[in-house]
């Protein structure tokens, strides 16, 4: 296997959790919405639109 050093492995976790927060904060955004006549599919679908949004940035 691939062995990684404590400050690599720091990274990689820094790197992931700071999608992680955005994609929670992209969720809660979409919550707050409240947009009526959505399902899960679709509210997902907008989480996922609003995540590349803060992530890209466009």
């Amino acid at each position: 296997g691939i062995d990684r050093s404590e400050r690599s492995l720091r990274s990689r976790w820094s790197t992931i959790n700071k999608d992680c927060q955005k994609w929670a904060a992209a969720q809660k955004a979409v919550d707050k919405l409240n947009p009526s006549g959505t399902n899960e599919d679709d509210r997902v679908s907008a989480i996922s639109s609003m995540f590349i949004i803060l992530v890209v940035g466009v």
